[in-house]
């Protein structure tokens, strides 16, 4: 029975040659199609991957910004407030003050004239504006020792992406122009602006652009976000804390946002400086300690500071004493700091 069964199983395959044949022929293709539509599978499942990961990322920068956005608020409606007080607090000396100058006081005519202030500065008078010409040059160097010195300052400006041309550098207390022309240098547009009119003068003979006035005043006038960045090499210390803070302020009102203000001035952490070397000049008010120069400018919104110290007397100081390193570093540290601060 069995072989008979085999046999006609047999008898019908033979009967069906070509069939057989094809079916035969049909299995490479059937696994190259079968091969196809699985990579195809596996590329539209990478594909959707990728896709939802881009998503993924999307979404989360776009949380990410939001959350900045948010916080950038929070921080200029405290700046907003800061300056509110600040008016306020203002508006209540002004008042006090109109009131000291209304009554007459006791021993001495209602017309007579009132003592100067403190705010009232040297310069103002414009009776030693040459001899502050000749004090820079004594005590400070010529143009060529101080734009050697000013030269760390230019990979922040020829890195800006912010176009001089339109956003100008204002340089408070430009001097001799020494900064301006180091800009001029190296493609930057630069305004000199200084209260002395001798030391205006000679920037302008040098071909460069310069403008008379105090800083404050200048600031005022100018639009906002209408500048590249503002500097001010040894001015600082002259200025009275609350015209200080003033000129902060419109400092970021009128730069560009990315723009950046550099202010170098005596670092009293050399001793010989802050118990010295500072007062060669009379018409320096007081040292500014580092910290506090760059806590003033975060409090006025800049949300990104750099101290850098500079000018040491003595470049390396070899002790393996701690208390010798420190005792020298006071003693023949650097001389100078700036405070970059970006808006």
């Amino acid at each position: 029975m069995k072989t008979q069964q085999q046999s006609g199983n047999l008898g019908g395959a033979a009967r069906y040659p070509l069939r057989l044949a094809k079916h035969i022929a049909k299995l490479p293709n059937t696994a190259t199609n079968l091969n196809n539509e699985v990579h195809a599978l596996r590329e539209d499942l990478q594909n959707a991957i990728t896709s939802l990961k881009e998503e993924d990322s999307h979404l989360r920068n776009k949380a990410e910004a939001t959350e900045q956005f948010q916080d950038d608020i929070r921080h200029r409606m405290d700046q907003l407030d800061r300056r509110l007080n600040d008016m306020m607090h203002q508006l209540t000396i002004m008042s006090e003050e109109q009131r000291a100058k209304a009554a007459p006081q006791k021993g001495k005519p209602a017309d007579a004239p009132s003592a100067s202030t403190s705010s009232e500065l040297v310069a103002d008078e414009h009776l030693l504006d040459e001899f502050y010409v000749e004090f820079e040059h004594w005590f400070r160097g010529t143009d060529e020792e101080i734009a050697a010195r000013q030269k760390v300052y230019m990979p922040y400006f020829t890195k800006s992406t912010i176009d001089s041309k339109k956003y100008p550098v204002v340089d408070i207390g430009c001097g001799r122009g020494e900064f301006i022309q180091l800009l001029k240098d190296n493609g930057v547009r630069g305004i000199g602006l200084d209260i002395n009119k001798a030391m205006v003068e000679r920037t302008k003979e040098k071909g460069l652009e310069a403008a008379e006035g105090d800083a404050l005043s200048y600031l005022r006038a100018q639009k906002t976000n209408s500048l590249m960045a503002i500097t001010g090499f040894h001015i600082v210390e002259h200025i009275p804390f609350l015209d200080l803070v003033r000129i902060f302020d419109e400092c970021y009102r009128v730069l560009q946002p990315g723009g950046f203000v550099i202010f170098e001035t005596p670092n009293p952490e050399n001793v010989i400086v802050g118990s010295c070397n500072f007062y060669a000049d009379p018409s320096h008010l007081h040292p500014l300690p580092p910290a506090f120069l760059d806590f003033a400018l975060k409090t006025r919104g800049f949300n990104k500071t750099e101290v850098k110290r500079l000018h040491p007397i003595k470049d390396k100081i070899k002790s393996t004493d701690p208390l010798v390193k420190e005792m020298a570093e006071r003693m023949y540290g650097p001389q100078d700091y700036a405070v970059i601060a970006s808006k």
